[in-house]
């Protein structure tokens, strides 16, 4: 399983683990994002998507956002937690892994950065709009530390600061709330 996988190599720091976990070519079908090979989190992610209306039909599940992404935070919490010890560190663990499986299928599935931003939302999006970001602080982080940042280090983004910061910053546009615009009377 890919969560299970991501949360345990960023919990050891193991960017280059998890680069590998998103960015493996796959021999991709037709029906799932065009054929040939393509980093395995393209076909995943496409094919996740397309199923994931199927989760609002599960008990409790009816009203979530993302009702895929809460039940695989709920059923993935104990195990995990069982054998990694992960604690209070297990949410900030599994909202750094959405972003950056979202970030990483934004910037695989749009290379030249021709404007293509679009992934389905995980939990943090959710956090993005109502509590302290996990978009801002990755963003803050990656910033600061420049292409001396991990991820980057390790290969995401092409180890490009200004292309992660691009594709980030856009993936955070497509997030925010929209402003209400209301006409004048007459």
């Amino acid at each position: 399983m890919r969560y299970a996988g991501g949360i345990a190599a960023l919990s050891a720091r193991r960017y280059d683990a998890l680069h590998l976990l998103l960015a493996t070519p796959v021999q991709a079908n037709q029906a799932m994002s065009g054929s040939g090979e393509k980093p395995i989190v393209l076909p995943v992610l496409t094919a996740i998507t397309e199923t994931g209306g199927a989760f609002k039909l599960l008990p409790g599940r009816e009203r979530d956002h993302v009702p895929r992404r809460e039940h695989l935070f709920l059923h993935l919490h104990p195990s995990l937690d069982s054998a990694l010890f992960l604690g209070r560190s297990y949410e900030p663990l599994f909202d750094r892994f959405e972003l950056l499986l979202v970030l990483t299928f934004v910037d695989l599935r749009d290379p030249a950065g021709g404007g293509d931003v679009w992934a389905p939302p995980g939990r943090f999006s959710w956090k993005h709009r109502h509590s302290e970001s996990p978009m801002a602080l990755l963003i803050a982080e990656a910033t600061e530390q420049g292409n001396r940042w991990l991820p980057l280090a390790n290969g995401f983004f092409g180890g490009n600061s200004d292309r992660l910061l691009k594709v980030a910053n856009s993936y955070k546009q497509l997030l925010s709330p929209r402003p209400v615009v209301t006409r004048a009377p007459g």
